[in-house]
């Protein structure tokens, strides 16, 4: 059975770390954001280091297409698709692409795409009638696509996305070509952290992703199509006021209902983040929101490797020649942190043993620790994260059993003091 055990000499420990590490999430007092959603995550440790209404559902008009992506991407890994398969366009699709109201390029009827064409069109340029193709070559209908994709988000970990469609068009635009069973006024529903976990699950699992998405254009059946993310970088004027330098993905979402929208990732000096802003007014307000949370993140944030050994804790042991036994820790842990902030937090032990009895053995493992704050919670993107706060506790001596003449002698010792 393990036991938690809560030690007071961890105040020592507590009060040393304080000026190492700390554990508070920035609130909305300590940054403005005229996004209505807005969601930071440092990606190396999934901590979520900012958020402002980020459980609030919202239509996320292109951005859903990201699911698409993932089980495109997916598909090939499994060898049920490959870049090379060719198709043709269906009338559904050819309808979607010749509708100047939406997204895309106009393709041809007659023409075979291949899944990389289709892929990269709706990777850049946020072609509808490229997600439609692509589905169609998984599935016979866009209903049955709507329960692969549910089935998927349920496995990535998103908790409160509804798709009633698989490009994030308002079902109302759709003019009665809206999936069977769907309401013909829904759209979309999802929050900025199920984008999140998406944005990074996909990074996570197909990383070629970012190759693709930030490409700042690409060439497309004679046809040179820009990319919609403008922190990209390039030569125009006005675009180059919105460049942020490490932006590589991924996705771009705009509609009446959703506003203008954006799941990025940024990487600098090693230092990645992931961000999504969701419902900002104007156009380009979701890349000069972007911009500035990233900016924010890179000043006042920073991940740190700490090794718990400088502190040398140590824990009562029982029936030993000692009565204290000197633990280490094998591995460091990474914590995401604000920059000169502090926090309060203690360090909880679970035994592997109901109590520590000599004799032990140096290196031995006696169980683990887990760090557990008392102040503002900082939570991370998916549960699983959490784990990064938990590791492994080792004696770091060895203890012998106490002989028969020492129990004597200190009993001895305390019937006479």
């Amino acid at each position: 059975m393990k036991k938690v055990f809560k030690s007071i000499i961890l105040i020592s420990f507590i009060v040393s770390l304080f000026s190492v590490v700390n554990f508070t999430k920035v609130t909305a007092k300590e940054f403005k954001t005229d996004a209505e959603s807005v969601i930071l995550v440092d990606y190396e440790t999934g901590k979520i280091m900012y958020e402002k209404n980020a459980d609030d559902i919202l239509p996320p008009a292109s951005m859903s297409k990201m699911l698409t992506e993932y089980i495109i991407l997916e598909a090939i890994e499994n060898g049920d698709l490959s870049w090379d398969t060719k198709t043709k366009i269906s009338d559904y699709g050819y309808w979607i692409s010749t509708n100047n109201d939406f997204s895309g390029v106009a393709l041809n009827k007659e023409t075979e795409y291949s899944v990389e064409d289709l892929f990269h069109g709706l990777a850049v340029y946020s072609d509808n009638a490229a997600v439609i193709t692509l589905m169609e070559l998984i599935v016979d209908t866009e209903t049955e696509y709507l329960k692969l994709m549910t089935k998927k988000a349920k496995e990535l970990g998103l908790s409160s996305s509804v798709f009633v469609n698989a490009t994030g068009i308002n079902n109302e635009s759709l003019e009665g070509r809206h999936p069977k069973g769907t309401d013909p006024k829904a759209t979309n529903q999802m929050t900025a952290k199920d984008l999140a976990i998406l944005g990074y699950r996909l990074i996570i699992d197909y990383p070629e992703i970012l190759d693709i998405a930030s490409q700042p254009k690409i060439e497309f059946h004679g046809m040179t199509l820009p990319n919609w993310n403008w922190m990209l970088k390039y030569d125009s004027p006005y675009l180059s006021q919105f460049y942020y330098e490490g932006v590589d993905g991924i996705k771009t979402g705009s509609s009446s209902e959703a506003g203008y929208s954006f799941t990025s990732t940024v990487k600098r000096d090693g230092k990645r983040y992931l961000a999504v802003v969701m419902k900002t007014q104007n156009e380009g307000d979701h890349f000069r929101e972007t911009k500035k949370l990233y900016e924010y993140a890179y000043e006042n944030f920073v991940t740190k490797q700490v090794d718990l050994n400088q502190f040398k804790e140590s824990l009562p042991i029982e029936n030993g020649v000692k009565e204290t036994l000197k633990i280490k820790f094998k591995d460091k842990i990474k914590l995401a942190t604000k920059k000169g902030a502090k926090s309060d937090y203690e360090l909880n032990y679970q035994l592997d043993r109901e109590k520590l009895v000599a004799p032990i053995k140096e290196n031995e493992k006696i169980g683990t620790a887990t760090i557990k704050k008392n102040s503002e919670i900082n939570e991370y993107l998916l549960p699983e994260m959490n784990e990064n706060e938990q590791f492994d506790v080792y004696a770091a001596e060895s203890i012998q059993k106490k002989s028969w003449f020492l129990k004597f002698k200190q009993a001895f010792f305390n019937i006479f003091s």
